[in-house]
């Protein structure tokens, strides 16, 4: 990442965000497990920053998911998709706000549907519950 970048992702981001940005670099650029689990710590941070911040859990849930750690990053992906809705159900549907859920939702959703780690006759109602 580049002096710029960074410059500019701490002036424009929050704390959360800013934990967020910096482990998506992680999880994105290298899949060591040491920069995994740090990634999986500044989710961590991030959640305690923000606890409604759906993007920070979706990340937890991607690095325990990276880690092998299948059944907690399910927990997050679910947690992930409830304050998704419950954001939904509070934003104008054509804003970049339920866009941006949108896209969580279907990540978390594409997680969730790996038929190799999860049993879909546990996931489908969660998938009904969260359908937005």
């Amino acid at each position: 990442m580049g002096f710029v970048q960074n410059l500019f992702a701490h002036l424009l981001l929050s704390e959360d965000e800013l934990l967020i940005y910096k482990a998506q670099n992680l999880l994105l650029y290298s899949k060591e497990n040491t920069a995994l689990a740090e990634g999986l710590e500044l989710s961590y941070k991030a959640i305690s920053i923000n606890p409604a911040n759906p993007h920070a859990f979706l990340l937890k849930g991607e690095f325990l998911y990276s880690l092998r750690r299948y059944r907690e990053a399910k927990e997050a992906f679910i947690r992930s998709l409830e304050i998704c809705y419950v954001i939904s159900k509070k934003c104008k549907k054509d804003s970049n706000e339920y866009n941006n859920i949108l896209l969580y939702k279907k990540t978390c959703l594409t997680f969730l549907n790996d038929y190799q780690k999860y049993s879909q006759s546990e996931i489908a109602p969660i998938i009904d519950k969260y359908d937005f």
